[in-house]
């Protein structure tokens, strides 16, 4: 994704690096540790609300994407979550941005705290 779509990260993890799966404390905590920054400098982005509450708790931000059959929750949950201020950013179906996902994620994360994503 980084070459195709000119996204700018340098570091991908896998659970497997920290003897855990997600939503255990240790994915989220040593992916933080390994990038050598708290956990509320760092997001987590997801279309599973279940391993973003786990993030949320370990003090991790928690962007949601929308995505058609991946959530687990029920729609009253999702609601709930929805409504709730756990969930940091929420990218819906019905945002009106072209591309969308993680490209909104990006612009949104550029426009509300100012970091760079060129």
């Amino acid at each position: 994704m980084k070459d195709h779509a000119k996204l700018p990260w340098s570091y991908i993890f896998s659970a497997e690096q920290f003897g855990a799966y997600k939503p255990h404390p240790a994915v989220y905590l040593g992916a933080c540790e390994k990038l050598g920054l708290e956990p509320g400098q760092c997001a987590m982005v997801a279309s599973h609300l279940n391993e973003l509450k786990a993030a949320k708790e370990c003090g991790l931000q928690a962007i949601y994407i929308e995505r058609p059959g991946e959530e687990s929750w029920d729609a009253e949950q999702v609601q709930e979550a929805k409504e709730s201020d756990w969930v940091t950013l929420w990218v819906g179906l019905d945002d009106k941005v072209v591309g969308g996902g993680i490209l909104e994620v990006l612009r949104e994360l550029r426009d509300r705290w100012l970091c760079s994503v060129d």
